[in-house]
């Protein structure tokens, strides 16, 4: 079972908040207050997303989430935040599962069948993609993934 504070270490917000104090009730405030554009690009650098991957996966352009990193002191808004700690919770599963960054990432971008051939990487944008994404991840984690 992934944890609040493995979601906040991906985007960054790991050393914020104490493991003891992360619940879903602290996960819903981070989400409600919005994230500041260092917590997305704290993800960016974790995964090695190229800048073209991000604004994919958060429904931006490449040229906005440039300019918003120029501006660093920018905040995320609820719905960009909300997607996020979507992201990040398929992350911290994904690195759980395979107990490393670098095997993740591999897997990330390789085609899988029960996507239809897609790669999961091109899957994060939607919520429903996450979710599929999630379902493999744990079947991955319990022997069942075919």
């Amino acid at each position: 079972m992934i944890t609040t504070a493995q979601v906040l270490h991906v985007v960054g917000q790991g050393k914020q908040i104490k493991a003891s104090q992360a619940t879903d009730v602290s996960l819903y405030h981070v989400v409600s207050s919005g994230q500041p554009i260092a917590s997305l690009r704290a993800m960016q650098q974790l995964m090695g997303f190229t800048h073209k991957e991000i604004s994919e996966m958060m429904g931006i352009s490449e040229s906005t989430l440039l300019r918003r990193y120029k501006a660093s002191k920018q905040t995320l808004t609820r719905e960009e935040t909300d997607r996020l700690i979507g992201i990040a919770e398929v992350i911290a599963h994904g690195m759980d599962v395979y107990e490393s960054v670098e095997l993740f990432k591999q897997w990330l971008h390789t085609s899988l069948p029960p996507l239809g051939n897609q790669k999961p990487i091109e899957l994060l944008w939607s919520s429903i993609g996450r979710a599929k994404i999630k379902d493999i991840l744990t079947r991955i984690e319990y022997g069942h993934y075919s």
